[in-house]
């Protein structure tokens, strides 16, 4: 899973993060993560809706 950016890559710099988040891409299988925890996750029913289950991982 790709995390969502604006498309503001002002900094083109190689950090710690940037390898780490990038490493973390390549093991964890998002997809299967995310079909695990899915049925788990409650809706919202009012007030401001729930954050998609990708952000909550």
């Amino acid at each position: 899973m790709k995390q969502i950016s604006l498309g503001l890559n002002l900094s083109t710099k190689e950090t710690r993060k940037r390898d780490f988040l990038e490493e973390m891409d390549k093991v964890v299988p998002w997809e299967v993560l995310v079909q695990i925890v899915a049925p788990h996750c409650t809706e919202a029913r009012n007030g401001c809706p729930a954050f998609p289950v990708e952000t909550m991982t």
